[in-house]
C-alpha cells in the first residue's frame, strides 16, 4: 500500500490495528524534524504501526518491508499507556527507526542525526 506524505503537513501515517482485527490508516501530527525523519523511513519502505488494546496499552512498531521479498522486519518497537507519554514514545520510535536504517547502511548517517528542537 503506497503512502504519500503531503509536504504541507507534519502528519505521520500510521497503520492502526484494533483489538477486533480491524485495520485503518491514521495520521499523527509531530514536529517537522520528527516528520522529516519518519519521511526518510517511509521512503525506504518502512511503515509505522500502532495497536491499542482494550486495556488501553499502546504498542508501537516501525516495520521495514523488503522490496523484493515483501518480508517485514521490525526495526523498532515500544509499548506505553495511552496517555501523555505517547507523543514522546512516537518520537523515540521514529528516531530509533531511522537509526536502524543508518546502521543497516540503507540511508546516510547524516540523515539520521536530525534532532528535534523543543
Amino acid at each position: 500500500m503506497p503512502v504519500h506524505l503531503k509536504p504541507t503537513t507534519n502528519r505521520i501515517p500510521f497503520i492502526r490495528r484494533y483489538p477486533n482485527g480491524r485495520v485503518a490508516m491514521q495520521t499523527i501530527e509531530r514536529s517537522f524534524p520528527i516528520f522529516s525523519m519518519a519521511n526518510n523511513f517511509i521512503h525506504a519502505g518502512g511503515r509505522y504501526v500502532v495497536s491499542i488494546s482494550d486495556e488501553g496499552r499502546v504498542e508501537l512498531a516501525a516495520i521495514l518491508i523488503h522490496r523484493e521479498t515483501r518480508e517485514e522486519v521490525e526495526c523498532a518497537s515500544d509499548e506505553c499507556a495511552n496517555d501523555r507519554s505517547l507523543p514522546h514514545k512516537i518520537d523515540e520510535l521514529v528516531r530509533d527507526s531511522v537509526r536502524w536504517l543508518a546502521h543497516a547502511g540503507l540511508i546516510a548517517r547524516e540523515t539520521s542525526i536530525i534532532t528535534d528542537v523543543h
